[in-house]
């Protein structure tokens, strides 16, 4: 009886030390896939102000000695101002905010923080 209490305790310790490990592992590959989407969503960001700022020098350019309408100079004020906005060097480069989680992500927190049984089925 004795042999076997500590035997089912011996395996309940494992089956802890393993479920903490797999919970080490996955916040890992979270951490790790929110860098990439920052990362992705960073670059996205500073190639779009990129592209946005050449749109206006080709603008300005075709317009060079054409007075723009008040509209078309509104218009590229609010681009140039979008592209500032968004550009991550702007006004001087950072450590990008975090993506938040994804779905999936929250499903592991809430299993993670979910309430532990009040009973343990193996218990005679």
């Amino acid at each position: 009886m004795r042999a076997q209490r500590l035997e089912r305790e011996a395996r309940e310790r494992e089956r802890r030390a393993e479920e903490a490990r797999r919970q080490v592992e996955e916040r890992r590959r979270e951490l790790e896939n929110g860098r990439i989407r920052t990362l992705d969503r960073v670059i996205s960001n500073w190639h779009s102000a990129r592209l946005f700022r050449e749109y206006l020098a080709d603008v300005r350019r075709a317009a060079d000695n054409v007075e723009l309408s008040a509209d078309l100079t509104q218009w590229l004020a609010w681009v140039e101002d979008y592209a500032d906005r968004i550009d991550p060097l702007k006004p001087s480069p950072q450590v990008p905010e975090p993506e938040p989680p994804e779905r999936s992500e929250y499903a592991s927190w809430m299993h993670e923080h979910a309430t532990l049984p009040l009973f343990d089925p193996e218990e005679p």
